[in-house]
């Protein structure tokens, strides 16, 4: 049986009220802030050279749902990444420092959820392991900038462990899930003065912003729109 254009339509309608209704169901990941704390050490200086994190953080998260909106937050929180070893110092003696790093590390992040209702932030129940996530094994850098003497950032990007989506939290509802996501290091303020990768380096204001990818079932919708667009187009015709 050969289906009709609007038939095709229906069908195609009904695919994107199944998937908004999957997607409302879950806050996916829009972007997260994390602000670690003062003088974090993020680069060690030894005989095997190195970045790496182990600090406290707090956050602010938005979801696709609402990303102009942060509806939740990180409270009294960790953040670690496991130490990947400087491949090269770019840019000896400085001034301008930039450093490649291997990938491979791993990210994890704990801590309190707290999720706004109204006016009034609520506690959530969850104070535990919020995010497990790998690094990709490619090479990255560290690279001051130069029109912002002392601040060094670098990019890269992870995949969650499991299934490739992790639950923040269980519960009545879903929870906060995530996919593969991009990370932003920023370590402004170093002490001492970033010069070259030959010292050991902390930031008086480290952050760390995690864009996520935009969640499967958000993109499937969008080829569904993409088809209902097609099928009226040719029914039009």
């Amino acid at each position: 049986m050969v289906m009709s254009g609007g038939g095709r339509a229906v069908k195609a309608a009904m695919l994107i009220l199944f998937l908004f209704t999957s997607i409302s169901s879950a806050d996916y990941i829009y972007d997260m802030q994390l602000d670690l704390d003062v003088f974090s050490q993020w680069f060690t200086y030894d005989s095997d050279p190195h970045f790496g994190l182990s600090t406290g953080c707090s956050g602010i998260i938005s979801t696709y749902n609402n990303p102009s909106i942060y509806n939740y937050q990180i409270r009294n929180g960790t953040v670690t990444v496991t130490e990947v070893d400087l491949q090269n110092d770019n840019n000896p003696g400085g001034p301008v420092a930039s450093g490649t790093f291997y990938g491979g590390a791993t990210m994890t992040v704990s801590g309190e959820i707290w999720e706004k209702a109204g006016d009034t932030w609520m506690d959530t129940g969850f104070d535990d392991v919020l995010l497990i996530a790998v690094m990709d094994s490619t090479l990255w850098n560290m690279d001051e900038t130069p029109s912002t003497v002392n601040k060094v950032t670098g990019q890269n990007d992870y995949t969650p462990s499991g299934t490739g989506t992790y639950e923040f939290k269980t519960g009545a509802n879903t929870g906060l899930v995530i996919g593969d996501f991009g990370a932003v290091f920023s370590m402004v303020q170093c002490q001492p003065t970033v010069t070259d990768f030959s010292k050991t380096y902390t930031s008086m204001v480290p952050t760390i912003l995690i864009n996520a990818e935009v969640p499967e079932p958000a993109s499937l919708c969008l080829m569904a729109f993409g088809t209902l667009f097609i099928t009226c187009k040719r029914k039009r015709f």
